[in-house]
């Protein structure tokens, strides 16, 4: 709203034009430029009106639009009043009158024509310049967000300003907390000067919000020809923000400083508006914000990336590892306990130990694929291993079921040899390819053995038999009658196990070969097999054979005369004893004794770890005695796992349907029991402890009460809680996760921070989170290091 204030007198008065000048070309020229207060609206002139025809007065006088070269748009008719009139000398109708010219709103240069009775007659020129800002040097001003802006304002006219409220405007965001200088008490042109007097000290510093009434702006007061400071302290955080992007960035910025000069009379106002032109400079606080907030989103693309270029290949890596593992999981557990626990435990331990492998890195890491590529290269000789072991079980399945049919025991003894031989090289941890060779052969040999045999196998058979019948009849002398020359130490007792002549080859047969056809191979077998044996006592038999072996001779003829397999078995064995001079008695008299201890082999388990326990004797000649294997070593595992809220919640309410938690977990279901002078097992993961025990049985069964005497409970000879302890590769795990993102992060740095800076300074970057996202999720420099070169799975081309 524009309204007029006070009059003002001019600064000059006119010059008068000789009357010989065209009256056209003389408007303007010479007529002095009024000034017009900043807080005012009028002016007085003086003018010569040329070639009157009568005596003018106000009616006649009238002024055309009001032209600003700084206000095109404005629309302002002045007003004149004709103050006084006076004739010029020595003409008859010049005239020089005092208008006083009203509605001068527009600051700055601006002109109106004059009419005299619808004639224009003059232009009149005006300034009105309140307050010039000062230009800054150099160019432009600089505002920071945590130093402030300081701009200069000069009065140029000899007019005082008592109140000048001040606002400036950035990016529609207006600040009118301006602090100014103070100067010493002023009054208005002409008027006289208030003792003590000062200006008006700026306002209180108003908040952004409260500049919609100008009332809320600070004020100042300016002195005549003075200039004037004005600072802003802490500028809105909004001019350093690109309202584009939302991000703090360095920028130049056009503004708008609002000067509203107060009237004296009626409370009228007028505005100035300065243009001005600012470089914008944040805080470091602030871009850091910006950098980390942009840091953050890029680093988010960059991490979506990984997530999808190497977290989910990764997981579903994992996954189908998983699956591997979880068949050979299924396949070890087909294997029967006829296999050797060393070799069972072995394969459990080995497929724990791979899938502890697999789960001991995070996919999310880059570095999973090492430890991927480590599984994956495992798993062939896994599977390669559980394959043989399987085979081996079979063979020694169908071996158990060949004894029970009374076989040859030359053959069961030569797949008992093989099967030996590969399964001692099956222990081992890792096999050569000589090594597979040579117990895929072994395997196959056995199998073979186990089968129907061909008719060259058969004759092959039946010519092994016929030497061995040869080097029997040599060695015994046996007549045509089929007599046996047996020696002295073989008289009496032994006699009994010498078959009758009848079941021998006969006089004619001279290699056995037509016997072995008649009787057939397997019987054939056994008595010679049982020959043999005898043959063997005859060169162990001492010349002075003490009463322990006089003992034993009967037992030893029993079971030769009745040549069967099992007695066959038990006679070899108990010749190793009497070599050996090692009873049965002697090996329980040595436990009761208590000649023997437990040894555990790592002595510190720890989960899926394959450990060897064994029962040791303190005479070495125990540990390899054949009467050892008389009596039976009962080993019983009763593992205990940690607790687990979620496991014994659930267990709780499956059992019992409440929420009552025990202390420790319970009992397996079944406790594992082995059987072995030396057994291996293993404890998964999650086992805290477990109760080992041992218990022994002779010959015959029976357990073994240790001392004699003993209850029932007694009967358990050993008995120990062994603590399990935790492995070291889930924490090892954790710390070189870890220790890859602390570097991750420090080769990210100096990459992200330029990436980030550039995005932040580029004006035609987005500012929208997905396409800084996006920016992340296609840097080549970030993904390199994040992805790197990832190795394809095991078998597939790189």
């Amino acid at each position: 709203m524009w309204l007029a204030t006070a009059g003002l007198q001019a600064d000059a008065q006119e010059v008068p034009q000789p009357a010989s000048a065209p009256a056209q070309a003389r408007m303007g020229i010479g007529q002095p430029v009024a000034v017009v207060a900043a807080n005012g609206n009028d002016a007085v002139v003086r003018v010569v009106l040329r070639d009157t025809d009568a005596e003018p007065s106000s009616a006649d006088l009238s002024t055309g639009l009001l032209v600003a070269a700084g206000q095109p748009g404005l629309v302002v008719r002045p007003e004149v009043a004709l103050l006084d009139k006076e004739r010029v000398k020595d003409t008859r109708s010049d005239y020089a009158v005092t208008l006083r010219v009203t509605g001068l709103f527009a600051f700055g240069e601006s002109s109106a024509p004059l009419f005299y009775k619808g004639r224009q007659v003059e232009v009149l020129r005006f300034s009105k310049a309140g307050l010039v800002l000062r230009a800054a040097n150099p160019s432009p001003h600089v505002a920071r967000q945590d130093q402030g802006l300081t701009l200069s304002l000069d009065n140029p006219s000899g007019f005082e300003y008592r109140t000048v409220r001040v606002r400036l405007r950035v990016a529609d965001k207006d600040a009118c907390h301006l602090r100014t200088d103070v100067f010493p008490g002023a009054g208005h042109a002409g008027a006289a000067p208030v003792p003590d007097a000062v200006s008006a000290p700026a306002s209180s510093p108003a908040r952004n919000e409260d500049c919609n009434s100008h009332l809320a702006w600070n004020s100042f007061s300016v002195p005549r020809y003075a200039a004037i400071t004005l600072r802003l302290i802490d500028p809105p955080a909004e001019w350093f923000v690109d309202p584009a992007t939302g991000f703090a960035r360095s920028a130049r910025r056009s503004g708008l400083l609002t000067l509203r000069f107060e009237g004296d009379a009626g409370g009228l106002i007028h505005e100035q508006n300065l243009p001005i032109e600012l470089q914008l400079e944040p805080s470091t606080w602030s871009l850091s914000k910006t950098l980390a907030r942009v840091g953050g989103l890029l680093l988010a693309g960059a991490l979506l990336s990984l997530f999808l270029h190497v977290s989910v290949p990764n997981i579903k890596r994992k996954n189908l590892l998983k699956d591997q593992l979880s068949e050979a999981a299924k396949l070890t557990g087909t294997i029967s306990s006829e296999v050797d626990s060393t070799l069972r435990v072995l394969l459990r331990v080995e497929r724990l130990a791979l899938d502890e492998l697999r789960q001991s890195e995070w996919p999310i890491s880059p570095s999973y694929a090492q430890c991927a590529r480590r599984v994956e290269q495992a798993l062939p000789t896994l599977k390669r291993r559980i394959d043989a072991v399987r085979r081996l079980d079979a063979t020694l399945i169908r071996l158990k079921l060949a004894t029970t049919q009374n076989p040859a025991p030359t053959r069961i003894e030569q797949v008992e040899t093989h099967i030996a031989s590969a399964s001692e090289v099956l222990k081992q941890d890792s096999l050569s390819d000589e090594e597979w060779v040579f117990v895929n052969q072994r395997l196959e040999a056995a199998q073979k053995l186990l089968r129907e045999p061909t008719q060259a196998e058969k004759e092959a058979f039946e010519a092994l038999l016929s030497g061995r019948w040869k080097a029997i009849k040599a060695h015994f002398r046996i007549d045509d009658r089929g007599t046996f020359q047996l020696s002295n130490n073989l008289k009496g007792p032994m006699s009994a196990c010498v078959p009758d002549p009848r079941l021998l080859p006969a006089a004619d047969d001279h290699d056995g070969i037509q016997w072995i056809r008649d009787v057939g191979p397997t019987r054939a077998d056994l008595q010679l097999y049982a020959l043999n044996l005898l043959w063997e006592f005859e060169f162990l038999l001492p010349t002075q054979a003490n009463d322990h072996w006089i003992d034993q001779q009967k037992e030893l003829a029993d079971l030769l005369a009745t040549p069967v397999l099992d007695n066959l078995r038990q006679a070899r064995s108990l010749l190793r004893e009497l070599a050996e001079n090692v009873s049965e008695a002697k090996v329980i008299e040595a436990l009761r004794a208590g000649m023997a201890d437990i040894t555990m082999d790592p002595a510190i388990p720890r989960p899926n770890q394959r450990i060897r326990f064994s029962v040791r004797f303190r005479d070495a000649r125990f540990n390899t005695a054949a009467a050892r294997e008389r009596v039976t070593c009962h080993w019983t595992f009763c593992d205990r796992r940690r607790w687990n809220l979620a496991r014994a919640v659930w267990g709780q309410l499956h059992r019992f349907g409440g929420w009552v938690v025990g202390i420790e977990a319970p009992v397996p279901e079944k406790p594992l029991g082995e059987q072995g002078w030396s057994v291996h097992h293993y404890f998964e993961r999650d086992i805290k402890r477990s109760d080992i025990s041992v218990a022994f049985s002779d010959s015959g069964g029976r357990f073994i009460a240790l001392p004699p005497g003993a209850t029932a409970a007694d009967l358990v000879w050993y008995r120990q809680s062994e603590p399990v302890y935790r492995s070291r590769r889930s924490r090892e795990g954790s710390q070189r996760f870890w220790i890859e993102m602390l570097q991750i992060g420090a080769a990210l740095l100096v990459p992200l921070a330029t990436l980030a800076s550039q995005t932040v300074s580029d004006a035609s970057t987005g500012g929208s989170w997905w396409q800084l996202v996006v920016i992340g999720f296609a840097s080549d420099t970030i993904k390199s290091i994040l992805v790197g070169r990832q190795d394809p799975p095991a078998g597939t081309p790189a």
